[in-house]
């Protein structure tokens, strides 16, 4: 499990998780041991059958994900929503880039940000794939690598 957490007063040792992910793939660099650079993951199953809906309400976390544990809240530019093919069944991407992130050296200033929603067969709602590439950090991949990324998923099922 990887993914985003946030401070609150409710949570184990302070902080609650704004948003978990299984399946999921990290990129770290030798500079940056507790910073991902990237992260991919499935982040579940979503509570809306309209992949539309489910991706929308995806983006809709951005802004929290990125804002920093001072409270500095970052600028989101989300895409219109693009539909896609995966496996032969309909999907929807939104790619926000996001912009005035509260840098250090392992945390750039910018991220690119991919939210897919797709159904599978046998499974009830939409199931998710997030791509989070970190610019202006070492280790860094390219932003155009969210597309590419993108373009090989397949389903099983």
């Amino acid at each position: 499990m990887v993914g985003w957490e946030g401070k609150c007063a409710d949570g184990p040792f302070g902080y609650c998780p704004i948003r978990t992910m299984s399946g999921a793939a990290t990129l770290h660099s030798a500079q940056c041991p507790k910073n991902s650079a990237a992260l991919a993951g499935t982040p579940g199953a979503s509570n809306t059958d309209d992949i539309t809906v489910a991706v929308r309400a995806e983006a809709g976390l951005v802004k929290e994900i990125y804002t920093s544990e001072s409270g500095r809240v970052p600028d989101v530019s989300l895409s219109a929503p693009t539909a896609l093919t995966v496996g032969g069944a309909p999907a929807v991407q939104i790619v926000a880039t996001v912009t005035g992130i509260e840098s250090s050296a392992c945390v750039g200033p910018t991220a690119v940000h991919s939210m897919i929603a797709t159904t599978v067969p046998g499974q009830q709602g939409t199931v998710l794939f997030v791509i989070s590439l970190r610019q202006g950090v070492p280790g860094a991949v390219d932003a155009p690598t969210a597309a590419r990324m993108a373009s090989t998923l397949r389903r099983n099922g």
